[in-house]
């Protein structure tokens, strides 16, 4: 997969979180302040995301994700 499908794909799901539209959502947003996700919002987005990509992405490494760009860096990475 590349990074474009990718990347088109964690803002879709994102969308489904906030009230924004996919074109209004910019990679350096921050999940918190930006685009007014709680902890529970971040762990549903995780869950979303190990099941859109076959993925697992473990506490740990959630903790330094805090921004659009970090998700699709994190998920990017997990697939090689």
């Amino acid at each position: 997969m590349n990074q474009e499908y990718v990347r088109d794909n964690v803002i879709g799901l994102i969308t489904l979180k906030t009230d924004l539209q996919a074109r209004d959502i910019v990679e350096s947003m921050s999940l918190s302040d930006d685009l007014g996700l709680d902890s529970l919002d971040k762990i549903e987005l995780a869950m979303d995301i190990e099941t859109k990509f076959n993925v697992i992405i473990q506490d740990g490494e959630y903790a330094h994700i805090k921004t659009v760009k970090d998700v699709i860096n994190e998920v990017s990475s997990k697939l090689g």
